[in-house]
């Protein structure tokens, strides 16, 4: 698990850096799924799951005064993932 981690959303894609390290950077259309996990009294729990195995599921503490950044970013990242769902289907 990254427990100091900085999860960053361009036009096209979403990286991962750790430290000076960027651990994952993909573009949306070859992001699976993600899943944030909410529990009462413990950091939540992130997890960006890429389409290929390649790319390794990346597994990040969220502290929870960084809970209202993280959903604001996150939902950034829903809207790119179906934004580019839809224009693989028409395109």
């Amino acid at each position: 698990m990254i427990y100091d981690a900085v999860i960053a959303v361009t036009g096209e894609r979403l990286v991962v850096a750790e430290g000076d390290k960027s651990v994952l950077d993909i573009p949306f259309g070859e992001l699976r799924r993600v899943q944030f996990d909410i529990e009462r009294g413990r950091d939540a729990t992130l997890v960006i799951v890429p389409e290929h195995v390649s790319n390794w599921p990346r597994v990040v503490s969220v502290p929870i005064p960084n809970l209202k950044e993280t959903a604001l970013v996150l939902a950034r990242v829903g809207e790119h993932m179906n934004e580019t769902a839809a224009e693989e289907q028409t395109g």
